[in-house]
C-alpha cells in the first residue's frame, strides 16, 4: 500500500465547492511555506501529494514539482479538478515536471450537477477536458501515469452514483474513488448507491473503492473499503457496536456525522470472512 506525505498548497481555487473543507483564511500560501512543510522521505513514506485548493493554479507549481523531485520524493501525486489541464500545454509541463499521479475531482456525470454542487458554471466541461487530455496527450513512453477519479459523495448526488462511475468508464480513469463528504447523507442510504456504483465498475474491469463508509455497511464489499486496509484520511471516532464488531481495522465514522445522525444504524459484524485479510494487509 503506498503511503503519501500530503502537501496543502494553499486554498486558491476555480471552483466554490459546496462542501469544500477549506476555509478562506488557508488561501495564501507562500512556496516558501509549502517548502518548509514539504520536509523528506522517511521510511515507507517516499511518495508526496500535492492537494488545496486547486494546484495547479499556482505559478510557481513547476518550481514546487522540481524541489519535490530534488528532495527526493520518489511519486508526486496531485489531486486536483483537471480545470486547468483542459489547456493541453499545463498538463506537458506538469508530466515534464514529475506528476505522474493525478486524482481528479468530479461531482456529477452531467453539468447541471456537477456545476450546481461546485457554484461554478462551465466547470464540468472543463474537468472532462482536462481528464481527456491527461489521458491522451502524447509524452514519452517512458512516462508512466495513472489517472484516478475522486467522487465527493453529498445528500444531492449519491443517488446517481451509478451513472456517475458509468459516465467515468467513457472518459476514462485507472481507479474510481467514492468518498462520503456529507454528514447530510445517511450511509444506511448511501450504501445501496455505492453497491450498485462498484457493479458498474465491476463490469467495466474499473477498481472502484469507497472511503467514509464502514465495511459494516458494505455487506459483500468489504474488500472495497479503502479505510479497512490501514490508510485513514481526517478523524474518526469509534461507537458503541464497534467495540464487539469483528472489523478491527475499522478507524469508525467521521466525529461530525455522528453528531449530527447518532449511531444506531451501525450493527456490529460477529464474523467475516474478509476482517482477517484486512488486519494482515492493515499491518
Amino acid at each position: 500500500m503506498i503511503k503519501y506525505r500530503r502537501l496543502f498548497t494553499g486554498g486558491i481555487c476555480n471552483n466554490d465547492c459546496v462542501l469544500c473543507p477549506v476555509t478562506s483564511e488557508r488561501a495564501g500560501y507562500s512556496l516558501g511555506q509549502i517548502l518548509d512543510e514539504m520536509g523528506s522521505p522517511e521510511g515507507s513514506v517516499d511518495s508526496l501529494e500535492l492537494y488545496g485548493g486547486e494546484p495547479a493554479l499556482r505559478q510557481d507549481l513547476t518550481d514546487l514539482i522540481g524541489e519535490a523531485k530534488q528532495r527526493g520524493w520518489r511519486r508526486v501525486k496531485m489531486t486536483t479538478n483537471a480545470r486547468a489541464f483542459a489547456d493541453p500545454q499545463a498538463v506537458i509541463s506538469t508530466m515534464q515536471a514529475g506528476v505522474r499521479v493525478f486524482e481528479v475531482k468530479l461531482l456529477g456525470h452531467v453539468p447541471q450537477l456537477h456545476d450546481a454542487l461546485t457554484q461554478s458554471p462551465g466547470s464540468f466541461m472543463e474537468t472532462i477536458q482536462g481528464l481527456s487530455n491527461l489521458h491522451n496527450v502524447q509524452v514519452p513512453k517512458e512516462v508512466k501515469t495513472f489517472v484516478g477519479v475522486r467522487v465527493g459523495v453529498g445528500a444531492v448526488n449519491y443517488p446517481y452514483l451509478p451513472q456517475i462511475v458509468s459516465f467515468i468508464m467513457q472518459v476514462g480513469a485507472d481507479r474510481v474513488t467514492l468518498s462520503l463528504d456529507d454528514p447530510q447523507a445517511h450511509m444506511s442510504d448511501v450504501a445501496a448507491s455505492l453497491k450498485a456504483a462498484i457493479d458498474t465498475g465491476l463490469v467495466n474491469s474499473t477498481w472502484v473503492q469507497t472511503e467514509g463508509v464502514p465495511p459494516c455497511l458494505m455487506g459483500g464489499y468489504e474488500h472495497h473499503v479503502h479505510e479497512s486496509f490501514g490508510i485513514v484520511e481526517g478523524e474518526r471516532e469509534r461507537c458503541e457496536p464497534c467495540a464487539a464488531c469483528a472489523y478491527s481495522t475499522c478507524a469508525g465514522i467521521a466525529p461530525a456525522y455522528l453528531e449530527a445522525n447518532g449511531s444506531s444504524e451501525f450493527v456490529a459484524v460477529l464474523s467475516s470472512v474478509h476482517a482477517k485479510r484486512m488486519k494482515e494487509a492493515a499491518g
